[in-house]
C-alpha cells in the first residue's frame, strides 16, 4: 500500500468511527445500512489483502511486531473501557483481570496476547449493551477482532506466488474503488443535513479528509537472538522503500546495531519498507515495516543462528 492509499485507508477508519458515534443522526438517512456495510466489508477486505501482500513482498513470513503492537493497543483501549465499567459496578475480579497496558500486552508472549485479546473480545460481545455508555462501540470491537484474526494466522499461511500476488493487488484496488464509490454516494446523502444539522455535517467532512504529505518519523529498535532476550551487536539493517511495482532494490538507509542490539534513526520518511537484517553466523531476516504519522515507530527483529 503506497502512502496515498494508506492515507485514504486511515480516512475510511475515521468515517467508520464517525458513523458509530453519530449513528443516532445518520442511521435514518437513505441507504445508510447498505453504504455502511459496503464500507465495513471494504475495510476488512483491504486489511486482509495487505497482510497477504506484505508476506509476499518480504518473501517470507514477515516480522509481526507492527501487527502485534496494533493488537496490543486495540486490546488495551477496550480494556480501559471495561475497567471503567468494572469500577462503576464494583466488580473487583474483573478489575484485576483487565487492568493491562498496551506495553504489558505487547511484551507478553504471543500466546498470552492472543488469549488476553480473545477474552477481551468475548467479554465485549457478551456485555455490549451494558458498555455503550463507556464509548465502547461495535466498530472498535470488530476492528480489534480483525487484527486478532490476522495476528493469530500471520505465521500459518505460506508465501503466495507471483500470480496470486497479482490477483491480490487487483482485489485490493477493487476494494478501494468499491469503498470510494460508496463514499461518493454517502457524500451526496450527507448533503441532506448540511443546513439542518451543520455540526454533524462538518464532523463528517472533517472525517472525509485525507493528507498525502510525506512526513518523517523517528524509528527505534533492537536486534535480538531468537530467544528474544540476548542482543545481537553489529547486525546490518538495510531499508528498501517498497514502491507500487516492487522494483526498488537499493537501500535508502543502512544502520548497524549497537552493543545492546539497539539502533535509532532520527528521521525516516513515511512509507512501506522491506528491511533486511544480516550478520555473519546468523540467518538473514527480512521484515516488513510501515512508517506512518501518529503511530509509534518501533522495530524488534529476532535472528536465528545459522
Amino acid at each position: 500500500m503506497n502512502r496515498r492509499s494508506y492515507s485514504k485507508f486511515m480516512m475510511y477508519l475515521k468515517v467508520q468511527q464517525f458513523n458509530a458515534t453519530r449513528r443516532d443522526v445518520v442511521s435514518v438517512l437513505p441507504e445508510f445500512a447498505q453504504l455502511e456495510t459496503t464500507l465495513n466489508e471494504g475495510v476488512t477486505n483491504i486489511q486482509s489483502c495487505e497482510v497477504e501482500l506484505s508476506r509476499s513482498k518480504a518473501g517470507i513470513v514477515v516480522e509481526k511486531s507492527q501487527m502485534k503492537k496494533l493488537l496490543a493497543q486495540l486490546t488495551s483501549e477496550l480494556s480501559v473501557k471495561i475497567y471503567a465499567y468494572a469500577l462503576i459496578t464494583n466488580d473487583q475480579k474483573l478489575q484485576n483481570e483487565v487492568r493491562l497496558t498496551d506495553s504489558q500486552l505487547y511484551y507478553a508472549n504471543d500466546l498470552t496476547l492472543i488469549t488476553r485479546a480473545k477474552s477481551t473480545y468475548e467479554f465485549c460481545i457478551t456485555h455490549l449493551e451494558n458498555l455503550g455508555d463507556f464509548q465502547l462501540t461495535e466498530s472498535l470491537i470488530q476492528q480489534q477482532k480483525s487484527v486478532l484474526d490476522r495476528f493469530e494466522a500471520s505465521f500459518m499461511n505460506p508465501r503466495i506466488g507471483v500470480e496470486s500476488t497479482r490477483k491480490v493487488i487487483a482485489e485490493l484496488n477493487n476494494n478501494f474503488s468499491t469503498v470510494d464509490t460508496a463514499l461518493t454516494k454517502w457524500d451526496a446523502v450527507m448533503e441532506i443535513i448540511r443546513y439542518s444539522n451543520s455540526a454533524v455535517y462538518d464532523e463528517y467532512k472533517s472525517a472525509r479528509k485525507f493528507v498525502t504529505t510525506v512526513r518523517s518519523m523517528m524509528l527505534k529498535g533492537r536486534v535480538l537472538e531468537s530467544n528474544g532476550t540476548d542482543p545481537v551487536k553489529g547486525a546490518t539493517l538495510s531499508f528498501v522503500v517498497v514502491d507500487e511495482n516492487d522494483t526498488n532494490t537499493d537501500p535508502v538507509l543502512v544502520k548497524v546495531s549497537a552493543d545492546k542490539g539497539g539502533f535509532q534513526i532520527k528521521s525516516i520518511a513515511e512509507g512501506d519498507y522491506v528491511v533486511t537484517v544480516s550478520k555473519k553466523g546468523y540467518k538473514d531476516q527480512v521484515v516488513s515495516l510501515i512508517i506512518s504519522s501518529g503511530v509509534p515507530a518501533d522495530l524488534v527483529v529476532r535472528m536465528e543462528k545459522a
